[in-house]
């Protein structure tokens, strides 16, 4: 994952946006931390899948977006998909995973999530993602 942005960039909007990142690999939560920052956004932090379902439920008015990572220790990330589609129906997820798009394809067909970003990603990845899923979910 590069985190340097590349090319022109946007201002980051005067419009606070949060976003939730739940990963346990440090690496790639400080990466997508500075990717977000840098595009205007406020950003929580979850090391797995409990700490980032508590950061959700004690957030859920303020987050706009949870990045998700598929697989992770204590609470998986299809569980904490599950519980998150509990609390709030319409939440934009981003699935991230090492594993392929093919074989994130189960959570992928059936709506749960509304984007995919396999790791490792570049910054114009993820801001063409979030660019997307503001642009086009209400």
């Amino acid at each position: 994952m590069n985190p340097e942005p590349s090319g022109t960039t946007q201002p980051p909007s005067t419009e606070k946006r949060c976003v939730l990142i739940v990963d346990d690999e440090d690496s790639v939560r400080t990466v997508a931390t500075r990717m977000l920052q840098l595009s205007g956004f406020e950003v929580l932090v979850g090391r797995d899948g409990q700490e980032g379902l508590d950061l959700f439920t004690a957030n859920r008015g303020r987050v706009c977006i949870l990045l998700l990572d598929m697989t992770m220790p204590r609470l998986g990330g299809e569980e904490v998909l599950e519980r998150v589609r509990e609390l709030s129906p319409s939440m934009r997820v981003i699935l991230m995973s090492g594993y392929s798009r093919r074989d994130a394809g189960p959570l992928l067909g059936d709506g749960r999530i509304t984007g995919f970003l396999q790791k490792p990603f570049t910054f114009a990845q993820l801001k063409e993602q979030m660019r997307t899923l503001l642009e086009t979910v209400a």
